[in-house]
């Protein structure tokens, strides 16, 4: 399967056909896919992009924007059972866009990275559990700023649709050995991501088998720039794209 770079609908008929496109891939309804794919064509919701268009051309949007304009904040509780203590570790994070415009609600509840985050005001995401150990704490909210990092620079949502992203649709046909997994779609081009991301010693053990998995099965292999999600500097830097 080749790399496709993905596009951004160019006109108010090619964000309706994105957005039907999208809804047979993603359970949802129809004005938020609408919304959700306007968004990736650089405007605040389908009605914005309405508005804006007097000749049904809609300008995409740049994939870098220059200054991010957008904070949001990210909150973990923690509590020291041995001493009592109990605190707070809050991270603000800039993103290009509002939260919103990067990541419903709803996918919050199956996104690796954002699981168990309330999100009390709209630019702000808050673990739902209290009594974890500082460290802990710490650890969650960065892989949280992580997760959005990648989110806004690329452009992908979390899919709950994990088996669609596997040859044949098959959940159980795994590349060998993979490891912090986590599943992402366009929801412009509806191409599938996986991100994996092995430990070093694992994937050297594996890295023959692993390559013709992909091969036999038609996907590509990409070694990003970026350090990961999960655990920088401690998993290989070897991504799956699918």
């Amino acid at each position: 399967m080749n790399t496709i770079t993905p596009r951004h609908p160019t006109s108010l008929k090619g964000i309706k056909h994105a957005a039907q496109q999208l809804r047979r891939r993603q359970p949802m309804k129809h004005a938020t896919a609408l919304d959700m794919v306007a968004r990736q064509a650089g405007f605040q919701s389908y009605r914005h992009a309405l508005n804006a268009s007097s000749s049904n051309v809609v300008p995409a949007s740049p994939l870098h924007p220059a200054q991010p304009q957008h904070m949001t904040y990210v909150t973990a509780y923690w509590f020291d059972k041995r001493t009592g203590a109990r605190g707070r570790e809050t991270l603000k994070v800039s993103l290009s866009k509002p939260l919103a415009a990067i990541v419903t609600r709803y996918q919050t509840t199956y996104c690796r990275g954002l699981m168990g985050f309330l999100r009390p005001k709209p630019n702000h995401l808050r673990l739902s559990l209290r009594e974890l150990p500082q460290k802990a704490a710490q650890e969650a909210i960065c892989v949280a700023a992580r997760t959005l990092a990648f989110m806004d620079a690329t452009g992908m949502v979390p899919s709950n649709r994990v088996k669609m992203a596997y040859p044949g649709g098959n959940r159980r046909d795994l590349i060998p050995y993979m490891d912090h997994e986590s599943i992402w779609i366009d929801p412009v081009t509806l191409r599938y991501l996986v991100v994996d991301e092995p430990y070093e010693g694992r994937l050297m053990r594996e890295d023959t088998s692993r390559m013709d998995w992909a091969q036999a099965s038609g996907y590509d292999v990409r070694t990003p720039q970026w350090a990961g999600i999960h655990n920088p500097g401690e998993t290989h830097e070897i991504r799956t794209i699918l």
